[in-house]
């Protein structure tokens, strides 16, 4: 495995990598999904757009999680239009370097953890909100366990944060 390769493969537009050896079924599986995908994306362009810019950067961290078999967080995180901006800029400083912040549509940001556990990023995200007195709807995701690829780690995270916003929000802490 040489990350530098896998990600110039990313960079010069790769959607996929795999590691020897192949199993048939994963094979299968990325196939099929891809095609799903692209079905999905000739219906509804514009939903599944807005993720590809970090999509190789997500690929390669979640590539890297699966080699050394560790988890793997991503949290969808939603606020008021006027507060995402500053949400954004907010966790890029405060965050560790290794995680990594991007901009989903324009009330979501994407946030992943690479090493944490869902608990240990909903704990990392709630604090810093409650810290900075930040509202926010968060939802959490953990590769393997809701999901092998960026696209499904982010709609378990939809689905994570979508519940939340039907309970009472009291700065981003909701179980």
């Amino acid at each position: 495995f040489d990350a530098e390769n896998v990600r110039r493969a990313f960079e010069a537009g790769a959607d996929d990598y795999l590691l020897k050896p192949v199993s048939t079924k994963e094979l299968l599986a990325r196939v099929q999904n891809r095609l799903e995908r692209t079905r999905q994306l000739a219906l509804h362009p514009f939903p599944l757009y807005r993720y590809q810019e970090p999509l190789a950067s997500f690929n390669l961290r979640l590539l890297e999680a699966k080699r050394e078999n560790q988890p793997f967080a991503l949290a969808s995180l939603s606020a008021a239009p006027q507060s995402i901006a500053r949400l954004l800029r907010l966790l890029r400083r405060i965050l560790r370097t290794q995680d990594l912040v991007r901009r989903g549509d324009q009330e979501e940001i994407i946030v992943g953890f690479p090493g944490l556990s869902k608990e240990a990023a909903r704990t990392r995200l709630t604090t810093v909100l409650e810290w900075e007195n930040e509202d926010a709807w968060v939802g959490v995701a953990e590769f393997p366990k809701d999901g092998l690829e960026f696209s499904d780690l982010v709609a378990s995270a939809q689905g994570d944060r979508e519940k939340a916003m039907g309970a009472i929000q009291v700065n981003a802490v909701w179980d």
